[in-house]
């Protein structure tokens, strides 16, 4: 099927189409948690990346998602009403935050315990629906200390991988980074048994500024299979257009399988399945 295709039948499809219905009020945060992600994206390369995630909390709701992606929307947000959505001078702001690898947004409702993820393609939200199992936790008794916080051990299964949580009661929180939650204590530290991602919570401070945790209203709902195949039909259909934009044929071809292979590498999600 055609990029182009795909993508519009992602748009039309009727069981996945539905405005999002206000899911919880929005609402000042609370505290904020920075966590530092270290991830392998090849499971076949030692390679490891980092990227700083932000974990907002409020009173009964709390948001998840790169410190890029915050930082950026801070900015769109912070636009005077009378003026275009994005003018130049915040665009050239903007442009330093969007090397994300991350552009999902993790809500959580501590009343229900749903998670609500959503996901773009540029700039179209979608609401990516969550089965909303709950994570049985095994709490253990070993404890350790990890940046002055006394925490204890507790392990999981979850999507595919084994892991290993340290929480803190200090912190009386049932939250963490990622989906990660139901826990009598924030979440300081996790990682996979195979260390392919782990979180480190490095700073936890008290929100001073005016802000609110929302949940967007007009995302189209969805499923992870689908949206991941229009993300990529997307993707790739700019990569082919951008390639034989005035190449030789051999260039374009090159071009395009770069692309094909760099994509490759990103073989190790954090959900196996």
């Amino acid at each position: 099927m055609k990029a182009a295709h795909l993508f519009f039948f992602l748009l039309i499809l009727p069981n996945y189409i539905l405005a999002q219905s206000k899911i919880f009020e929005p609402e000042k945060p609370i505290l904020i948690g920075i966590y530092n992600l270290s991830y392998q994206p090849d499971s076949l390369s030692n390679e490891r990346k980092n990227e700083r995630m932000i974990l907002t909390i409020g009173k009964n709701i709390s948001s998840f998602e790169s410190m890029y992606s915050y930082k950026a929307d801070s900015i769109i947000g912070s636009q005077v009403l009378d003026q275009p959505l994005v003018n130049q001078s915040s665009m050239n702001a903007i442009m330093p935050y969007l090397k994300t690898n991350f552009k999902y947004k993790i809500y959580k409702n501590y009343h229900n315990k749903n998670i609500y993820y959503y996901d773009k393609i540029i700039t179209k939200s979608y609401n990516i629906e969550q089965n909303n199992d709950k994570i049985n936790w095994v709490i253990t008794d070993m404890y350790k200390k990890i940046n002055n916080y006394n925490c204890q051990k507790a392990t999981t299964n979850f999507a595919g991988r084994k892991w290993v949580g340290w929480f803190t009661k200090a912190i009386p929180i049932s939250d963490g980074p990622y989906k990660f939650m139901g826990l009598p204590g924030l979440i300081i530290e996790i990682y996979d048994t195979d260390d392919d991602y782990h979180f480190l919570l490095n700073e936890l401070k008290k929100v001073t500024y005016q802000e609110v945790i929302k949940v967007p209203l007009n995302a189209i709902k969805t499923n992870q299979v689908a949206f991941n195949e229009a993300n990529s039909a997307y993707y790739l259909q700019g990569v082919i257009k951008v390639a034989n934009n005035g190449n030789p044929p051999e260039v374009a071809r090159q071009l395009i399988e770069n692309y094909k292979k760099k994509q490759l590498k990103k073989n190790n999600p954090i959900e196996l399945k």
